[in-house]
């Protein structure tokens, strides 16, 4: 939060969306669509979860890396695409609109 602070004063950005993700850009490029939401989910710190994750994964198991890195993808992506949903229609449900 506080090393977010300084980029929201200086570029007059607002507090929905985190420095290191890529929500900010999404707004610009999508109006409050679920593509916003769902490039809101990606952050640095969660690449960097999802990488130490398959080399953790990588060293404790047995499946090929190709088999880890699919289904991990496929998880966070599955994961991801929900959380957006969800945020999406908590929003427009707040709005009014069904």
């Amino acid at each position: 939060m506080l090393v977010d602070l300084p980029y929201y004063f200086l570029f007059g950005m607002e507090h929905l969306y985190s420095v290191t993700g890529l929500g900010y850009v999404a707004a610009l490029l999508f109006e409050d669509s679920f593509f916003t939401h769902f490039f809101a989910q990606f952050s640095l710190l969660v690449v960097w979860c999802f990488i130490v994750q398959l080399f953790a994964l990588r060293v404790v198991s047995t499946k090929s890396t190709r088999y880890i890195v699919v289904t991990s993808t496929v998880f966070y992506l599955l994961l991801m695409v929900i959380l957006a949903a969800v945020m999406y229609m908590s929003m427009l449900q707040a709005q009014g609109v069904q």
